[in-house]
């Protein structure tokens, strides 16, 4: 019930990430741009093939891709809203 599997598109240019984003069109997509990297929620398989017609539709190049399943990590932040690594700091007082 918590995480969504992801896909991620590694773009060829890092000029191309808005206009990837914009053209993929999902609320819930991220950017990380050190990597070049779009990560777009996926609810079921049959929207891999028109997530990745998008980017080519809208002539940007894409170097690669992967999927990525939900990890313990990725449910903790969701449901605590923080990194696992943050709740394991002890505050002093």
């Amino acid at each position: 019930r918590v995480g969504k599997n992801r896909l991620e598109l590694v773009l060829e240019k890092e000029a191309e990430l808005a206009k990837a984003k914009q053209s993929i069109g999902v609320a819930d997509s991220s950017v990380q741009p050190a990597g070049r990297i779009v990560s777009v929620p996926i609810a079921h398989v049959g929207e891999v093939k028109r997530i990745l017609d998008l980017p080519e539709q809208a002539n940007i190049a894409v170097e690669s891709l992967s999927f990525h399943k939900p990890t313990l990590d990725d449910v903790f932040l969701k449901l605590t809203g923080r990194p696992q690594e943050e709740a394991a700091v002890p505050t002093a007082k």
